[in-house]
């Protein structure tokens, strides 16, 4: 509802939303220096931060009472991290998606308020009348709960649909497409794999592991409370396996069949403070099972079965062991390719590094051999790759190599044979892969 802003501020957000209508449909080219990028990675921020200045300034100019129905809580009941510490600082350090500055602002003109002395358990999503406006040094308290201000006309609708690739009626498993978050977070409100499930007439679909926001391919969501409990416990047996395929970029020779058995920690004296690596004084154990299918000058295609469940796995130990996933910022050679793209979105100097607007990982097949008697357990759900990756000149290189169709709809069985395969191979006789270089990232 545009009716009250100002003639200014309304052909703003509607040239943000046009904007967002041209580029949408475009894909981001891979080494043309003579082109802007645009990406659908940049997209949401663009638009929203877009209509986010519109916003600011007319709340500024006269202060409109803001409907409490669009409020959302922002992160959880502060019991330790952040107490002590002033809100604008909290918000800046902790929800990256805006700067100090900008959190500021939107304390100031009332878009950020606080619920005190929340109840720990909340039965409702609905805003409390009890919640509070305060100053950007307001500093926080143990119970304090923080909500934020977030219109749904101020977020436009990114895709309306999700692939289902199995659904027995108990359980539904999804192909997720890359760049979606499955929770709200962040900018993201209702362009959520929880919201697209809602309105794809899954309302009670809820996801029993969790997969980054850039990875794509199978979600497991459970349909009852029971059954969501009993497939979270099959994931922490060890009785699912999941199978990835990576893309990946190096020049290290590696023997067809392998394992990385680093622990993942913290990184230490890495600029990236959320970055994880081969960590053997402080990281957990993990352990992840990889097949060569293909090499292509020097990108390599791997079909990877993680055995362990620890945060970015793949990611790490491709990384360490010389081959870092395409599109990956966070874990490229350069550290710059990360906070360049942190701080300025998927400009020319980013995509020039790593390639491709996300990082080429896609949960490819999963099987529950907990559960023998349906078919979830009795053979493996697969997910076709997504479109997005076949846009890749050399994947298609490397799928022709490894037999695997180009075309989604042909990639079933191919992919089923791949995923029997490495469950065949006995990994123990295997040889262990040491990280490439000591690194102290």
């Amino acid at each position: 509802d545009l009716q009250n802003v100002t003639f200014v501020e309304h052909d703003l957000v509607l040239k943000a939303m046009s904007e967002f209508a041209s580029l949408a449909t475009k894909r981001a080219p891979v080494g043309d220096a003579n082109q802007e990028l645009e990406s659908e990675e940049g997209l949401p921020e663009k638009v929203l931060q877009s209509m986010l200045r519109a916003r600011i300034s007319r709340r500024r100019s006269q202060r409109v009472a803001l409907d409490k129905a669009h409020f959302r809580r922002l992160g959880g009941r502060l019991e330790h991290v952040g107490v002590g510490l002033r809100l604008d600082r909290h918000l800046g350090e902790k929800f990256k998606f805006h700067n100090r500055d900008i959190w500021q602002q939107r304390i100031d003109i009332g878009e950020v308020l606080v619920e005190q002395n929340s109840p720990k358990n909340h039965i409702s999503d609905a805003a409390p009348d009890n919640l509070v406006a305060v100053k950007p040094t307001y500093v926080l308290k143990q119970g304090d709960q923080v909500w934020l201000f977030h219109p749904p006309e101020y977020e436009p609708d990114m895709m309306t649909n999700v692939d289902v690739v199995y659904d027995d009626g108990d359980a539904a498993v999804f192909c997720k497409p890359g760049n979606l978050v499955v929770h709200a977070a962040g900018l993201y409100g209702k362009n959520t794999f929880i919201e697209i499930a809602k309105k794809m007439g899954y309302p009670d679909a809820a996801p029993v592991h969790r997969i980054d926001r850039e990875t794509s391919g199978i979600l497991v969501c459970a349909r009852s409370t029971p059954l969501r409990r009993d497939l979270s416990l099959s994931f922490r047996d060890s009785s699912v396996k999941k199978m990835y395929l990576a893309v990946c970029k190096g020049t290290r020779m590696l023997p067809d069949e392998f394992r990385v058995a680093l622990p993942i920690g913290p990184a230490i004296n890495s600029r990236i403070r959320l970055k994880l690596w081969h960590n053997p004084q402080e990281g957990l154990d993990a352990l992840t099972h990889c097949l060569r299918l293909s090499q292509w000058q020097d990108y390599t295609l791997f079909a990877c079965m993680p055995q362990t469940g620890r945060t970015n796995q793949i990611r790490v130990h491709l990384a360490a062991i010389g081959h870092w996933i395409v599109g990956d910022k966070m874990y490229h050679q350069d550290e710059d390719a990360f906070l360049q793209f942190y701080e300025e979105g998927y400009i020319q100097s980013v995509a020039e590094k790593v390639l491709l607007p996300r990082h080429w990982l896609h949960n490819t097949g999963i099987q529950f051999f907990s559960r023998p008697d349906n078919d979830l357990g009795r053979k493996p759900v697969i997910a076709p790759l997504t479109d997005d990756l076949l846009q890749h000149e050399p994947t298609l290189e490397l799928l022709d190599r490894a037999g695997i169709p180009r075309d989604p709809k042909l990639q079933h069985d191919r992919l089923a044979q791949l995923f029997q395969r490495v469950l065949d191979i006995d990994f123990g006789k295997t040889p262990a892969i040491e990280p490439q270089v000591e690194a102290d990232v």
